[in-house]
C-alpha cells in the first residue's frame, strides 16, 4: 500500500530535479539573471533611457492633433475637437501636395542613397593601403554624426543668395546669381544632396563590411580565369 501511494505521488513531482530548482520562483530567476548579466544591463541602460525619454515620453503629446490648441491653455487645457483638424487638412490641396512630395522625395532618397553608398563602398573596397582606407572610411563616416542643424548652416553658407559661396563663384565666372532658397524647383536637388552627404557614408561602411566578408578564393579563381578587376567587381562583389 505504501509503495502504491508513493508511486501515485511520484506522478505529480518532477524526477531528477534538485529541490532548489523546484522551489525557485520567477522573482528568484530574475534576480539571478540580473546578478549574472549585470554588466550587460548597465551597458544597455543609457540606450534604454534615451529610448524612453525621446520615444515614449512625447507620446501623450499626440492628443494635440485632436484639440483646438491654444498656447495660453496648454495641450491638456485646450478644447477637444475630435477629427476636425484632419477634416480641415484633407479638404484642401495641401494634404495631396504634402503626401506627393513625401513619397517622391523618399523615393529619390532611397534610390540616390543606395547608388551613392554602393559606389563609395566599392571604391573603399579597392583601397589597398590600410592607413588610407582608415582615413577614407573616417572621412565619409564623419558627416553622419553632424547634426541636421549644422547641415542647415552649411547649406545656408553655401547657397545664401547674398553672400553664399556658390553665388560668389558664379559671379566670378560672369554668371547671374540665383536665389536658391526662394525657388521651389531647386529644393528637391538641395534636399537630395544634403541627404546623400549626410547618410551615404554610414551606409557605405555597412556595405563595405559585407564586401570584406566575401571569400578571397573567389577573386583568386577569377584572376586565374583571366577576369579583369572590373569583371571581378561586377561578377563577385556586386552579386
Amino acid at each position: 500500500m505504501i509503495g502504491l501511494a508513493n508511486q501515485g505521488n511520484s506522478k505529480h513531482q518532477p524526477v531528477g530535479l534538485p529541490s532548489t530548482a523546484r522551489r525557485s520562483s520567477p522573482l528568484t530567476r530574475i534576480v539571478k539573471s540580473v546578478r549574472k548579466n549585470g554588466t550587460l544591463f548597465l551597458m544597455a541602460l543609457p540606450g534604454l533611457a534615451l529610448l524612453f525619454v525621446f520615444q515614449y515620453m512625447p507620446l501623450p503629446g499626440i492628443i494635440i492633433a485632436f484639440k483646438n490648441y491654444r498656447t495660453s491653455q496648454g495641450i491638456f487645457g485646450s478644447d477637444f475637437i475630435g477629427l476636425k483638424n484632419f477634416e480641415y487638412l484633407f479638404t484642401t490641396d495641401t494634404a495631396v501636395r504634402i503626401t506627393t512630395n513625401t513619397i517622391f522625395l523618399n523615393t529619390v532618397f532611397i534610390i540616390t542613397g543606395l547608388l551613392a553608398s554602393l559606389t563609395i563602398a566599392l571604391l573603399l573596397n579597392e583601397v589597398r593601403s590600410r592607413y588610407l582606407a582608415r582615413f577614407y572610411q573616417s572621412s565619409v563616416f564623419f558627416p553622419y554624426f553632424v547634426s541636421w542643424v549644422i547641415v542647415g548652416y552649411f547649406g545656408f553658407a553655401f547657397l545664401n543668395g547674398d553672400s553664399g559661396l556658390l553665388n560668389k563663384w558664379m559671379t566670378q565666372a560672369g554668371l547671374d546669381t540665383v536665389s536658391w532658397y526662394s525657388a521651389p524647383k531647386y529644393w528637391p536637388y538641395i534636399l537630395t544632396a544634403a541627404h546623400i552627404w549626410k547618410s551615404a557614408g554610414y551606409w557605405s561602411i555597412i556595405y563595405l563590411a559585407g564586401m570584406m566578408g566575401i571569400n578571397t578564393e573567389y577573386y583568386e579563381a577569377a584572376q586565374i580565369d583571366g577576369a579583369s578587376r572590373w569583371q571581378q567587381i561586377k561578377g563577385i562583389t556586386t552579386m
